[in-house]
């Protein structure tokens, strides 16, 4: 039987729990996975053997073997890896050039647009994954985060909601200006419906979270699993969306976190071990990014 890779450990660095997304800093206690390098802090180790168990932030704790949990994802982890490792790749680069002083100078300077992108993207992540938990706390659905999107090396999928009424694929934005669905063209060229985001065109959004959506309605139905999948573009800051009006552009939701959680809550056909099952199944179709 092989050694199990995970075990309780006194963390010498600052860690961030892959379940709730916490920081768990130096010198506390945590479960410390050295195959997968993931953290775990105490308060959501689920340990119980092939079984599912909700942990305290609303999502899923699926265990392998004796004790070794499953990742769900860390919210924003794939983005905030990258920022650090173009970060650290910039300071390297100073340090090669001009020894500590270059290394004082590009911190002093701060990071390009082109790096803190990064980090916004992975912060708006891990805000939406926890008002979302939060809103879906015992409604009975799950969240994923972070998955690796089907046929595509570098994308992924931000979170997945599963419950009763199926799967939505939920994409985070953070994005600053008021958000709106607006129709263009007329005279001379047809009439289209397009998403602007502080003016700008941004509909391209649209159409990324619906593809996600179509791979994973791909995925169930290559597994015989029949089920419903929606799709929801989620900013994390709600105030610049209509107060009222409910947007929605080709059969995308785009909203703040509690129109989406709303979404997901859907009522439906799905008992509670079919939603277990494809919990199960995503988990180990879509690796954590």
């Amino acid at each position: 039987m092989p050694k199990p890779t995970a075990r309780t450990i006194r963390l010498r660095w600052q860690g961030r729990c892959h379940v709730c997304g916490r920081d768990v800093p130096a010198g506390e206690q945590a479960r410390w996975d050295g195959r997968t390098r993931a953290t775990t802090c105490l308060a959501c180790v689920g340990i119980s053997v092939g079984s599912i168990e909700r942990g305290p932030a609303g999502g899923i704790l699926a265990s392998i073997g004796a004790e070794l949990p499953a990742q769900i994802g860390t919210a924003g982890g794939s983005a905030l890896r990258e920022y650090e490792r173009r970060r650290a790749a910039r300071e390297h680069r100073a340090r090669e050039r001009a020894g500590l002083i270059g290394v004082w100078m590009t911190r002093l300077r701060g990071d390009p647009l082109s790096t803190l992108w990064w980090k916004q993207g992975g912060d708006g992540e891990v805000k939406v994954a926890k008002r979302l938990a939060s809103l879906l706390k015992d409604s009975g659905v799950h969240l994923l985060h972070d998955r690796r999107a089907p046929g595509r090396v570098r994308a992924n999928i931000d979170h997945i909601a599963v419950g009763p009424g199926g799967i939505t694929v939920i994409d985070a934005k953070t994005l600053s200006g008021k958000v709106r669905v607006e129709s263009a063209g007329g005279l001379f060229a047809p009439r289209r419906r397009l998403l602007r985001v502080d003016g700008r065109n941004r509909t391209h959004l649209v159409y990324g979270v619906r593809a996600q959506a179509e791979s994973v309605r791909v995925l169930l139905d290559q597994s015989g699993i029949v089920a419903d999948v929606r799709s929801a573009l989620c900013f994390a800051d709600a105030s610049r969306l209509p107060l009222f009006a409910r947007l929605e552009l080709e059969d995308v939701l785009i909203d703040g976190p509690r129109r989406v959680a709303k979404l997901a809550r859907r009522p439906g056909p799905l008992d509670d071990k079919q939603v277990r099952e494809i919990v199960r199944l995503l988990v180990t179709s879509l690796p954590a990014a």
